[in-house]
């Protein structure tokens, strides 16, 4: 589809979706750094934010502080849905092996610690 030439306000999604009403939104990204996206929505209708970004693996979104969905959209960009209203959308980078990352550096600072109150013995 997206080589057939579609309209710039048209998303395409990998899967199905909630249907989105066509209509328009008023966008404000008070806040967006490479981790963190809050954008203020002002929507006319039902349909998705598109994220001009690769934000299909890590990344989590909420919708007014509730967990929704990040769905490929237009071929390699991701999208959350967002009903009509007004609401807050943010999106957060939080791959697993970050987790994985912070553990391991947890636990070595321990160990760390844990060496260093115990006496050196000389022979």
């Amino acid at each position: 589809m997206l080589a057939d030439g579609v309209p710039s306000d048209t998303v395409i999604l990998s899967a199905l979706g909630p249907r989105a009403s066509g209509q328009g939104a008023t966008l404000r990204v008070p806040q967006g750094t490479g981790e963190h996206i809050r954008v203020d929505v002002d929507a006319r209708g039902s349909g998705y934010l598109v994220v001009a970004d690769a934000v299909q693996s890590g990344w989590h979104a909420s919708v007014d502080g509730k967990p929704a969905d990040v769905v490929p959209a237009d071929h390699a960009l991701g999208a959350v849905f967002v009903p009509a209203g007004r609401h807050l959308v943010t999106l957060r980078y939080q791959p697993e092996a970050w987790r994985l990352g912070e553990l391991i550096c947890g636990l070595s600072v321990l160990l760390l610690l844990a060496l260093a109150t115990v006496p050196l013995r000389r022979r």
